[in-house]
Order: C-alpha cells, then sequence, then structure tokens
C-alpha cells in the first residue's frame, strides 16, 4: 500500500509541474507574439511606430513603449488601448498583472543652414602629416 501511494504521489508532483511548465511556456509563446504585433497595432491606431520592451516576470508583465511626446499628449486612452488589445487576442496574458510605461522621445530639432555660417574646415593634426611622409 505504501508503495502505492508513493507512486501516486510522485505522479501528482510531476504532473503539476508539467501544468505550471506548460502555462508558463505558453506565456512566453504569448509575449513573444505580442512584441511582435504590438507595435503594428499602435502603428495602424496612432500612426506611430513605438520602440517597445516587454519584461515577463511570473505574474507581472511590464511593457515599456516609446513614443513621441506629442503623440502621448494627444491621446490619453493609450494604455486602456493596450490594455483592451492584450484581453481580446492574448487571453494567457490577460491574466497577470499588465503595467505599461509610457516613455516620451524627445523630438530632435532641426538646425537650419544661414550664409552667415562657414562651411567646418578639417584640420590636419601635426600626426598626419609626420605619417604621410
Amino acid at each position: 500500500m505504501a508503495k502505492f501511494l508513493k507512486k501516486v504521489f510522485w505522479f501528482a508532483v510531476i504532473s503539476t509541474a508539467g501544468y505550471f511548465a506548460v502555462k508558463f511556456y505558453q506565456r512566453i509563446k504569448e509575449v513573444l507574439k505580442l512584441s511582435e504585433t504590438l507595435p503594428e497595432y499602435i502603428n495602424n491606431i496612432y500612426q506611430e511606430k513605438p520602440k517597445l520592451s516587454i519584461n515577463l516576470a511570473f505574474k507581472k508583465l511590464i511593457i515599456k513603449l516609446t513614443l513621441k511626446k506629442s503623440t502621448i499628449d494627444e491621446h490619453t486612452d493609450l494604455e486602456e488601448t493596450i490594455l483592451e488589445y492584450i484581453n481580446d487576442y492574448y487571453p494567457a496574458l490577460s491574466s497577470c498583472r499588465v503595467e505599461i510605461k509610457l516613455i516620451s522621445k524627445e523630438e530632435p530639432l532641426e538646425e537650419k543652414a544661414t550664409e552667415d555660417t562657414p562651411p567646418t574646415e578639417q584640420t590636419e593634426f601635426p600626426e598626419d602629416t609626420e605619417n604621410e611622409k
């Protein structure tokens, strides 16, 4: 009787470990799909392709999006839209606690060339002239 209970116990332990391993594999697979489709989804809605970073801890999903500051200011529903997208298309990730961080990307200022600014000149260093001789 003790051998039978021991076998049942180890069967239950291995089955439980296998179940959680399969669930974790499904989450990882869903995160990989999400990392490919979420930038396209945001690009279709907001006409800007974000820089995306996704981290998955056991029950926590951290999504970092880098967008232009003007896009973040204009659209206050970004987080809600992303959460709805995850809940609709990735049910394995909907049970995770999702944290979305929006990071603003500074837009580079364009300098206008004027006639007053002289063209840049290259200066030769003494080491360069000695090597040429």
